[in-house]
């Protein structure tokens, strides 16, 4: 047998569940949770509805239970919402909300998205390098030959390769000198 008993709300649903009831209803200076069913209160309803479904993962019964509503009228709510949102007073109403609510996001969140950012960033940046790289001429013979050298051959290399350039540097600084032998 199936358990019919109601889904209990989290702490975190009631909290923004009922910060969305109080900016409709504070905005459009209507009780949305009345029996009343005009077309502007039911409108305030789904969009109530809309607010809560697109930013949580809420049940539909619990969504309902706030505005004093079942799931079935919340599922024909998700129906009437291109209605709705055509008119631009709710559609405002709706897209204002959001803007609020991601004003007031918390730290983690904020930092994730900014990892995010990051990291895309990051991404794309790789994506040029990659491409770049790909795209390079391929190595000098003897690049290709120092490549094949052995860690001990490398390190002789490199040693003669840094005395000989230290002494092109030496030769191309020396001065001459002059004495004044009369003095």
């Amino acid at each position: 047998m199936r358990d019919h008993a109601k889904c209990q709300m989290t702490d975190e649903e009631t909290i923004y569940l009922g910060k969305i009831l109080n900016y409709i209803e504070t905005e459009s200076k209507q009780r949305i949770t009345t029996k009343r069913r005009s077309r502007h209160l039911v409108f305030l309803r789904v969009t109530f509805s809309m607010l809560a479904l697109k930013t949580h993962v809420i049940s539909y019964s619990n969504i309902g239970r706030v505005i004093k509503r079942d799931h079935a009228t919340i599922l024909h709510y998700k129906k009437l919402k291109d209605e709705v949102f055509s008119i631009k007073y709710y559609r405002d109403l709706y897209n204002h909300f959001l803007n609020i609510d991601n004003s007031f996001e918390d730290e983690d969140t904020i930092l994730r998205k900014q990892l995010i950012k990051d990291l895309l960033r990051e991404n794309k940046n790789l994506k040029k390098r990659n491409k770049f790289l790909r795209d390079a001429p391929k190595y000098t013979e003897n690049e290709k030959a120092y490549r094949q050298l052995s860690e001990e051959q490398k390190r002789v290399y490199d040693l003669q390769a840094s005395a000989k350039l230290k002494m092109m540097f030496i030769k191309q600084n020396q001065t001459t000198t002059i004495y004044n032998c009369a003095s």
